[in-house]
C-alpha cells in the first residue's frame, strides 16, 4: 500500500530552511563586514601606522609595522623586544626588532608555510596610547605558492673549435626563494652518455642558470631530454612538471638548428647551426632578415646574431 503520509522534510520543510538561511546570513554578514572594515579598518588607525606588511609575501619575509610616529617604547636597536607584540594564526614563533623608533619586526624562526594565509595582531596599545577601540590592529598576508619555470637555450658548440662536443644551457625560475640543493634536484638529464649538470645560482632573482656540456655527437642524431618536476620544493601541479627534447646533430653534418628572435638590450635574430662558424665567415648575401639590407652580425660559436639596422 502507498503510504501518502508527509515525509519529516515535508513536515518541517520551513523549519529546516530557516535553519540553514541563519547561518547563511551569517556567513554572508562576515564578507560583508570584512569588506565595509577593508575601507574604513586602515584609515582608523592612520595616525598610527603608517605601513604594514600585505599582500602576498616571500616564506622569508619578515613581518613588519611602520609606525606614524616614533614611540619612547621601543627596544634598544638589535635588541630582542621581550614583549608581545606580535601574535598569528597560524601561530609562528620568533623574535620581534626594532629597526628603529618608528618601525618594529618580527621575525620567524622558521619559514612561513608556503601558500599558507596568516591572520596577523599587532599590539598597538603596548608600544603607544591609543582611542579606544584601537588597542589591536589586525592585517593579513599569505605566502607565495610554490612554483618553478624552465627555459633551454638551445645546443650550442662546446667552444669556437669543437666539432664533436655541444652544450647546452638554460635557467630554472622559481616563484620564492628556495634552496639551491633542492633546485638542483628539479631538474634531470636523459641521455645515452652520462652527462653532469652545472649550476650558478641568483637568489637575489629566484633564478638558477644550469648549463649540461661535454655532449658528445655519434655517427646519428640523438635525442636529449630535460625532465623537470617542482616536487622537491613543493611545487605541485602540472605547470610544475614537464620534459623538453633536443636533438643532438650527428658528427660531420652541418645544419641549422634552430632561428628565433631574441629581446634584449638590442633585439636580434639568433640562428643556432651544428657546428662553429668561422669568426672571418663573409656572412653578406648568406643570412637575411625580410629584405632588410646593412645587417650586422656577431658569431659566437655555432651561433650567429643578426642585428638590423638602427633608425
Amino acid at each position: 500500500m502507498k503510504n501518502n503520509s508527509p515525509s519529516f522534510f515535508q513536515q518541517h520543510k520551513k523549519l529546516l530552511l530557516f535553519a540553514l538561511f541563519i547561518p547563511l546570513i551569517g556567513i554572508g554578514a562576515y564578507f560583508l563586514l570584512k569588506k565595509e572594515r577593508s575601507k574604513d579598518y586602515n584609515q582608523q588607525y592612520s595616525k598610527y601606522i603608517e605601513a604594514f606588511t600585505s599582500g602576498t609575501v616571500s616564506k622569508k619575509s619578515n613581518i613588519r609595522v611602520h609606525l606614524a610616529n616614533q614611540v619612547k617604547t621601543m627596544s634598544d636597536v638589535g635588541v630582542a623586544d621581550e614583549r608581545d607584540l606580535f601574535s598569528f594564526s597560524p601561530s609562528v614563533k620568533g623574535k620581534t626588532y626594532w629597526i628603529d623608533a618608528q618601525t618594529v619586526e618580527f621575525r620567524p624562526e622558521e619559514s612561513l608555510k608556503p601558500g599558507e594565509t596568516y591572520e596577523a595582531t599587532f599590539n598597538l596599545n603596548k608600544v603607544t596610547e591609543t582611542d579606544e577601540g584601537l588597542e589591536t590592529f589586525e592585517f593579513d598576508f599569505r605566502v607565495i605558492t610554490p612554483g618553478i619555470h624552465l627555459t633551454q637555450n638551445g645546443l650550442v658548440s662546446q667552444n669556437n673549435t669543437s666539432m664533436d662536443y655541444m652544450k647546452l644551457i638554460g635557467e630554472v625560475t622559481t616563484s620564492d626563494q628556495e634552496d639551491t640543493k633542492l633546485i638542483e634536484k628539479v631538474l634531470k638529464v636523459e641521455f645515452p652518455q652520462s652527462l653532469k649538470v652545472k649550476w650558478q645560482h641568483d637568489p637575489a632573482k629566484n633564478a638558477s642558470t644550469f648549463t649540461v656540456d661535454s655532449i658528445k655527437k655519434t655517427s646519428r642524431e640523438t635525442p636529449l631530454k630535460l625532465v623537470w618536476s617542482g616536487d622537491p620544493i613543493g611545487a605541485e601541479g602540472d605547470k610544475s612538471k614537464g620534459e623538453e627534447t633536443v636533438a643532438v646533430p650527428a658528427a660531420g653534418v652541418f645544419k641549422v638548428l634552430d632561428i628565433r628572435a631574441v629581446q634584449d638590450l638590442e633585439d636580434f635574430a639568433l640562428v643556432q647551426f651544428s657546428e662553429p662558424i668561422n669568426v672571418g665567415q663573409d656572412l653578406n648575401g648568406l643570412l637575411s632578415l625580410s629584405g632588410l639590407s646593412d645587417l650586422r652580425f656577431t658569431i659566437d660559436a655555432s651561433q650567429i646574431k643578426i642585428y638590423s639596422p638602427i633608425t
